[in-house]
This record gives C-alpha cells, sequence and structure tokens, in this order.
C-alpha cells in the first residue's frame, strides 16, 4: 500500500517529464503541510486549545482532499484549492499572531507560487496580484483585531517567517533555472541531430549533384561559385555528355533550405530520365519533358496547392560544328565575345509554374561559339542579396558589370573575385539566398 502511495506520490504516466517533476513537489509540499498541520492538532489538543486544534485540523483535511485531487490528475483544481486555501491559511494565522511575529511576510513567497505550479501567463499575474491583495488585506486587519497568540519576546515566528520567505524566493529561482538549463540542453540536443540529419542530406545532395572538378576538367577554363544560405541548398547543377553534346544545366527551387533541396533532387531525376534515358539532348524539349515531369510528380489533388517549381538555364554545347544551344526558365545566359557582353533573354516562365502561360512553349536559341568565348549560368541568389551602404539588392545591372569586370581575368580568378565582392557586399547581413554562379570558356 505505501509503495503504491509513493509512486504515485513520485510519478502520473500522463504527465511529461517536466510536469511530473512539479507535479512531485507539490504532493510533497502538501504532504509536510498536512503533517504539520497534525503536528499543530495534537500540540493544541495538549494545550486544551479545542478551538484552534479543530482549525488546525479542518486545514489538514482541506490539505489532503486537494492531495487526493491532484494525485488523480485534477491538477488545476488541486493547485487552486492549495493556493487559495494556503492564502486564507496566512490571513488567519498573522491575525492570530499579530504584525509583530512577521508571518505576513510569507505572502512575498505566495507570489512566486504561481510561476512554479501553473502554466498560462494570465494565470501567473492573476494569483500573484492575489497573494499581494491578500497580504494588503492582512496589514489591514492587524488594525482591527487583537493579536490572540501574540509571538515570544525573542521573535521566533518572525525570524521564521523569513527563513521560510527566502527559501521558498531560493527554490523558485532555482527550479525555474533548472527547468531553463535543461530545456536549453534539449533544444541543443535537438539541434545537433537536426544538423546532424541535414549535414548527412548534404553530403546526398553533393554525391547526387557531382564534383565541381567534373565541370572543371570538362571545358578549357571553368568555375563554379556554389554558396547556400543554408547547410544545403536549392540551387543545383547538373552536368553530362551524349555523344559529341555537352549538357549543363543550372536550377534555382522555389525558396531554400531542405524544401528546396527535396525540389533539387527531383530535378536531377527528372534531367537523368530525359536526358539519359531518353536520350533527349534540345535544351527546349529538356524544359519542357522537366515541366510536364514536375506537374506528374504533384498531379495528385492534394499536392496541387503545393508551390515547389524551379527556373532553369540549359546549354548544349556540339563539339562536332561549334555551336551553343540556349533555353531558360526564367534564367538567362550571359556570355563575353572579345570583350563585348551579350545576353540571351529566357522564356517568361519556370517550370511548374501554374496557371501562368500555360500554353507559352519555351523558346531556343542557337549561338555559334568562337574560342575565348565567356559563357555565364546563374541563380539569382547573387544579384538577390542585400547589403552596400544602402541595404539594397546587388541587383542585376551591377552583376552582369562585374561579370564584364572580371572577364578580362582567367575564370579561377574570377572566382575570387565575385566571392570576395558577394562578402564584401553582404557585410553583416544575413545571405538573402542560395548563390550558384557557373562560368565556362569555349
Amino acid at each position: 500500500m505505501l509503495t503504491i502511495l509513493k509512486q504515485r506520490l513520485n510519478s502520473n504516466s500522463d504527465l511529461t517529464f517536466e510536469e511530473n517533476r512539479l507535479y512531485r513537489i507539490l504532493n510533497f509540499i502538501l504532504v509536510a503541510i498536512i503533517g504539520y498541520t497534525l503536528l499543530v492538532t495534537i500540540f493544541f489538543l495538549i494545550q486544551t486549545e479545542w478551538i484552534f486544534a479543530g482549525v488546525a485540523l479542518t486545514e489538514g483535511l482541506l490539505f489532503s482532499l486537494f492531495l487526493v485531487l491532484h494525485i488523480k490528475g485534477k491538477l488545476v483544481a488541486a493547485r487552486l484549492g492549495t493556493f487559495f486555501l494556503a492564502l486564507l491559511s496566512k490571513i488567519i494565522i498573522c491575525w492570530i499572531h499579530g504584525p509583530n511575529a512577521g508571518l505576513h511576510l510569507l505572502f512575498l513567497a505566495m507570489v512566486c507560487n504561481p510561476v512554479l505550479f501553473f502554466d498560462k501567463q494570465t494565470q501567473h499575474y492573476f494569483l500573484a496580484g492575489m497573494a499581494v491583495i491578500a497580504m494588503m488585506i492582512t496589514v489591514a486587519g492587524f488594525k482591527y483585531f487583537e493579536p490572540i497568540l501574540p509571538p515570544p519576546p525573542f521573535h521566533f515566528p518572525y525570524y521564521w517567517s523569513i527563513f521560510l520567505t527566502a527559501v521558498f524566493c531560493f527554490l523558485t529561482v532555482q527550479i525555474f533555472k533548472k527547468n531553463h538549463l535543461e530545456y536549453e540542453a534539449k533544444l541543443k540536443e535537438a539541434n545537433a541531430i537536426q544538423t546532424s540529419s541535414i549535414t548527412y542530406a548534404q553530403q546526398i545532395q553533393k554525391a547526387l549533384i557531382g564534383n565541381d572538378r567534373r565541370i572543371e576538367d570538362a571545358f578549357e577554363e571553368a568555375f563554379v561559385l556554389n554558396q547556400p544560405k543554408d547547410i544545403v541548398s536549392g540551387d543545383f547543377y547538373w552536368y553530362n555528355r551524349i555523344g559529341n553534346h555537352q549538357i549543363l544545366v543550372v536550377g534555382d527551387c522555389t525558396g531554400h533550405g531542405v524544401p528546396a533541396a527535396f525540389l533539387t533532387v527531383l530535378g536531377i531525376q527528372l534531367l537523368n530520365e530525359i536526358v539519359l534515358a531518353k536520350g533527349i539532348v534540345s535544351p527546349s524539349r529538356i524544359l519542357s519533358e522537366m515541366d510536364k515531369g514536375m506537374l506528374k510528380s504533384f498531379e495528385y489533388k492534394d499536392n496541387k496547392d503545393l508551390g515547389g517549381g524551379m527556373d532553369l538555364a540549359i546549354v548544349v554545347i556540339n563539339e562536332n560544328n561549334q555551336s551553343l544551344r540556349f533555353a531558360g526558365a526564367r534564367r538567362p545566359l550571359y556570355y563575353i565575345r572579345n570583350k563585348q557582353f551579350f545576353e540571351i533573354k529566357p522564356t517568361r516562365r519556370g517550370i511548374r509554374e501554374l496557371d501562368l502561360g500555360r500554353e507559352k512553349p519555351f523558346e531556343e536559341t542557337k549561338v555559334n561559339t568562337k574560342q575565348g568565348d565567356l559563357y555565364y549560368l546563374f541563380s539569382d541568389g547573387f544579384q538577390d542579396q542585400f547589403g552596400g551602404k544602402n541595404d539594397r539588392k546587388f541587383m542585376k545591372h551591377r552583376f552582369k558589370t562585374m561579370l564584364h569586370y572580371c572577364s578580362v581575368h582567367s575564370l579561377c580568378k574570377q572566382k575570387d573575385i565575385m566571392k570576395d565582392e558577394f562578402d564584401t557586399w553582404k557585410g553583416d547581413q544575413e545571405q538573402t539566398d542560395d548563390v550558384l554562379v557557373i562560368g565556362i570558356k569555349v
């Protein structure tokens, strides 16, 4: 029987770990109060103070009732009853012993009580206010009630009340601090687990995209500037060779972070099917097939409202006839020839751009390449970065100027210049979006 009672006092299977701690604390406080009232009842019975013995016994029985309610899971009712009974008991005890006993200082401890045992902030304010009002009523009552049991000459109740107040306030702060530290530790642990999972996802994403060296080795000169906003990126690139065709794709998926990274995986899978499995090397047809594939992936009714899509830039270089074909879904192609800057504009609709330009086909442009041509494919992350003296976007015109300025240097040097320019512009600002820029020389 005692073992079962002890188990019920220690924990409640319906409560969380933190809730059980407070549940256990209040149970033992109630047990201590009940024990104390029992001792006081016995003391008054020995002194033949029947009225005071009856009051103490009644108080003990009421606290016992609230303990039973608390154990049975009626937490709010039990805690409110305990709080208001404690207030009433303190008012009566203070009036019995008078102001010199200093027992009214215990109301200060009662102000801390709601923070420990109640969840809602409104309850904290209301009950703390009730404790203050009870203290004011008690102090005001000293003018009208003569003490029945004045304190002994050495003021033991006064010092005892100060001690109890200090102890309760100390315990309140300690419990609050302990809860805060444990909560902080759990947050750190959860963050570490989440970061570990996302870092592993980053490794998977890198494995799917491939090594930068693959692109750098495929052209006379090349660079890949890939700077995700988070651990995983919503920007991706894809490169492969089919016969005498080199296919290079840069994708910018909706958003950034984990949701966008899922879309990059889908994009890479679709490109593998369209180009490698079906052998399609026309940039405009690749975009059309990508659009159909994305729509099919989200064709179920519950998925139609999801806003996931992507912008793409695709170049296909034919090594036999020195030509380049380009098609873009909201992503342009910039190239520099003989120090002159050129732009090929994209089709003004993205992949899976719902209810907007669905009938508009993807346009394809052919360029006869010349030795020394520099071609740039990129997401919008660089030009959308906030920073500078006036905290503005880098903007498209500044991005073009930077590329034109860099073009006199090797592509390896261009990458360093661009990275320095981006970091300088961003300064202390948070990175706005994923950044991806690829430059190739043919």
